[in-house]
């Protein structure tokens, strides 16, 4: 398969292989993620809570009578943003979409796209700060990269036996 292909020449990474099972109708939710901790004031003092940043997919399949299945698919993406005082912000993306395709068949969604880029320092303690020589012992880097999320989806009716 293609997909493979790009991960064998490093240009492609599969990130989650799984898999569910549902009924004609009934909705099914996938999701994989981590809870971020964030602090809340109030009069009775701080609290610490957490939210969730995950990657969830959620399909509600319908099975034709000439067998083909039309699926409505919502995907959402959370990433961790930006530090700030109460904790990190989180990120999120998300898309939804009907897709039919043969008993066996696979639907391919994209989309969600997500460019990073960071600049950052590793310097020694102390003499990183330095005057006049402190550069010898620190060292900045740049990242620039562009992602995008794919989704296969590869619905198989079961037989009832």
């Amino acid at each position: 398969m293609e997909l493979s292909a790009l991960e064998s020449e490093g240009q492609g990474k599969i990130l989650s292989n799984p898999r569910i099972m549902t009924g004609d109708q009934v909705k099914a939710t996938i999701e994989q993620g981590t809870e971020l901790p964030y602090q809340t004031t109030s009069q009775n003092g701080s609290k610490l809570q957490f939210r969730k940043a995950n990657l969830r997919l959620e399909v509600l399949p319908k099975i034709h009578p000439d067998g083909k299945i039309s699926m409505l698919v919502g995907i959402n993406k959370d990433t961790i943003g930006m530090k700030t005082e109460q904790g990190y912000a989180i990120d999120t993306k998300s898309l939804s979409s009907e897709v039919t395709v043969e008993n066996g068949g696979t639907a391919i969604i994209g989309g969600i796209y997500q460019t990073t880029e960071r600049e950052d320092e590793v310097k020694i303690p102390l003499l990183g700060d330095v005057p006049l020589i402190g550069h010898l012992f620190r060292h900045k880097s740049k990242l620039k990269d562009k992602t995008e999320l794919l989704v296969f989806l590869t619905p198989t009716v079961l037989d009832k036996h």
